[in-house]
């Protein structure tokens, strides 16, 4: 394949802030503007309004709400010109001279000229390390894409820069930080440029024509200046959207509206080949192998994360605690999370546990790994979804409170329709707090109980009643139920209500999923684009019992995200936008799962492995189990209870303007990303 390497790397302007007391200035000194010959085509960078000052005079550190409608800025152009081959860029800032204000403490902000948000707000010091033979951080990425034709192609890109000091700053010592912007350029074959002009995937436009309402959401910010999404369906898809990256195969699910690639885990590559003859071997990985109630008193070693031998079939525990420690009532939050080997050591441990939740004061909910033979070469183990399973909580990629469903009734108990909270107690009443109610039975309208009295610090709200069975949840400390919804997935009643706190400890699966990151993908990082958004769509589309006037309360569960299957990739919560520039929902990780929309598109036959592994869109929850959607043995949609265990496809997402080093996509030549690596002899079992 015949690549053009020539490379410009061009000064653009020098910034430099100064810092004394709670005074800020920005200077600019020695602005260039030139233009960069390319092997082909060009570009260049202008500036347009002239500015040659960013003032922050006697202002204070600002927030982002501030920040962001700062009157000081700098308008730019990057303009190019191409014709067959796409033309990639990168805006980078390199710090420069003797800086004495760290870079924890300038915020990085580029919008479009009518301040449309176009990259994602950071820390200078969260900003990425250049990998293109250039230096500093990136601030942003885009392409000037060439035409299969071979037509011109005019590109034209309007931008405006902000930087200010965050709010976070007190240091009131005079301080002074340079820092210089260029623009590097090359001549490039993306990924995502091969896919748009190979003819074999379609365009999701299409499918957003037949559904007005559905749009895409793969930033966590709104992006205005989304690139058309394409997508690979059905059995032909098989070889023609094969990838080789980091020793394995993956294969592609769809491009991503700011440019990206996401792919889905297909096996370890044998000879740099994705043929489905490696179905012959049999190959190694950790596997779920028991969900858990689990007595865990005795004192025992916890980590964050773990490493393991498959060789060997051992484990061994990641950022161990100082000390060891046992469960107690009191303090069980400190240990969701965690992983342990329940035994008095760290490492050479034939199994590892990770607690899900609390269940009692002297047990928690665990999973039970350990390492073995995988049953479908096509996944990268087994897991459940969640350790924990009777709360709205546990259908979420991370949660954080968990108020669990609970079953019973009370003999000659009273039932209401309302409750108020008055001087730390409830009071159950129909319609007028002052009149007596005498409803004995449970019924659409009646849901609150204190038992046989109206008066409770506790109250019961009743959500749900199967097969005769009632559930409840219990209210207290003057939370209604809506309240509770609140605080397990982000439940707004309106818009205008600020964001709760929900994604605080992980789930069983993505706790499963980053490890296996740090072991496997970690040092290819470079090529993964860590501002990808991983949709985890808690949006309630039915309350069911959850309302207390819906009427509709025996045998209904409350609907959620994905209850009635679509291909619609939005994503409206950010609090469910998991990516590892989202402080709402952060990923350890840039790494997440297949969601039901991203299903859809594949189709069946596409997305078929054989056997049923889980996806990442939640679909609602019964008596006692929240369930998930999964993908079925024959690719179909599906769903099931968290607790149960099954295969696990990671999803990733190549950065925009990932280069394309060789290949057609077909299993036999595979689209190569990255340095080619053999790492097939790591995960077979020792009788292939």
């Amino acid at each position: 394949m015949k690549k053009k390497l020539l490379i410009s790397l061009i000064s653009l302007f020098t910034f430099i802030l100064i810092v004394t007391g709670i005074s800020y200035s920005y200077y600019i000194y020695n602005m260039n503007i030139v233009t960069a010959d390319l092997a082909s085509g060009s570009i260049s960078i202008n500036v347009s309004n002239n500015n040659s000052t960013i003032s922050l005079t006697n202002v204070s550190p600002m927030s982002d709400s501030v920040g962001k409608l700062s009157n000081d800025y700098i308008d730019f152009t990057v303009s190019g010109v191409t014709d067959f081959n796409t033309i990639y860029y990168e805006i980078n800032l390199v710090p420069s001279g003797e800086n004495t204000l760290k870079d924890d403490y300038i915020k990085v902000y580029l919008t479009d000229q009518n301040d449309n948000q176009v990259a994602d707000l950071l820390l200078l010091k969260d900003l990425e390390e250049s990998t293109n033979n250039a230096t500093g951080k990136v601030i942003y990425t885009a392409l000037v894409e060439g035409n299969s034709n071979g037509t011109v192609n005019n590109y034209s890109q309007n931008y405006r820069l902000r930087l200010w000091v965050d709010e976070n700053y007190v240091d009131l010592e005079e301080k002074e930080f340079s820092f210089e912007l260029y623009l590097y350029a090359k001549n490039i074959e993306t990924l995502y440029t091969t896919i748009k002009n190979s003819g074999n995937a379609l365009s999701y436009a299409s499918v957003i024509s037949s559904h007005p309402t559905f749009t895409t959401q793969d930033t966590v910010w709104e992006n205005v200046n989304k690139k058309t999404v394409y997508y690979y369906n059905g059995a032909s898809s098989a070889d023609k959207s094969n990838v080789l990256f980091a020793g394995f195969c993956w294969q592609v699910v769809r491009t991503t509206d700011n440019g990206g690639v996401r792919l889905i885990y297909n096996g370890v590559a044998q000879n740099n080949q994705c043929l489905d003859t490696r179905g012959n071997t049999t190959w190694k990985s950790v596997n779920g192998i028991e969900y858990t109630n689990m007595d865990i008193r005795g004192d025992y070693f916890y980590a964050d994360g773990f490493d393991y031998d498959l060789e060997t079939g051992k484990f061994s525990l990641v950022n161990v605690e100082s000390a060891k420690r046992s469960w107690t009532q009191a303090d069980y939050k400190s240990f969701i999370g965690k992983y342990t080997c329940l035994e008095d050591k760290v490492s050479n441990c034939d199994n590892i546990y990770y607690i899900g939740s609390y269940d009692s004061s002297t047990n928690a909910l665990v999973e039970k790994y350990s390492i073995g033979n995988l049953n479908n070469y096509r996944h990268i183990g087994v897991s459940v979804f969640d350790s924990s399973h009777s709360s709205v909580s546990n259908v979420g990629y991370m949660f954080n409170e968990i108020y669990p469903n609970s079953s019973g009734v009370v003999e000659n108990a009273i039932y209401g329709k309302n409750i108020k909270y008055e001087n730390g107690n409830y009071i159950v009443y129909n319609d007028d707090p002052t009149e007596t109610i005498n409803t004995t039975t449970i019924d659409e309208y009646h849901h609150y109980s204190c038992g046989t009295t109206t008066t409770c610090s506790i109250v019961k709200f009743y959500v749900i009643s199967n097969n005769g069975v009632y559930y409840y949840v219990n209210l207290s400390g003057g939370d209604t139920e809506i309240d509770l919804l609140k605080k397990m997935i982000n439940y707004k009643t309106n818009t205008n209500e600020p964001d709760e706190d929900i994604n605080v400890y992980d789930s069983t699966i993505k706790g499963y999923l980053d490890n296996w990151y740090d072991k496997n993908l970690k040092d290819y990082e470079k090529y993964i684009d860590i501002s990808a958004i991983y949709c985890n769509d808690r949006t309630v589309t039915n309350l069911a019992g959850w309302n207390k006037l819906d009427g509709t309360y025996q045998d209904n569960w409350i609907q959620i995200g994905q209850f009635n299957a679509n291909q619609n990739l939005s994503c409206p919560n950010v609090t469910d936008r998991f990516s590892k520039n989202n402080s709402k929902a952060r990923l350890n990780a840039p790494i997440g799962l297949l969601t039901e929309p991203e299903r859809g598109l594949m189709g069946a036959s596409y997305a078929a492995t054989g056997s049923w592994y889980w996806g990442l869109s939640p679909r609602c929850v019964t008596n006692y189990n929240a369930s998930v959607r999964r993908v079925g043995d024959s690719g179909g949609a599906d769903y099931g209870g968290v607790i149960y265990h099954g295969g696990v496809r990671a999803v990733i997402t190549l950065k925009p303007g990932t280069e394309l080093m060789n290949g057609d996509g077909s299993k036999a030549n595979p689209y190569q990303v990255g340095e080619l690596v053999d790492i097939a002899d790591n995960f077979m079992s020792s009788n292939s």
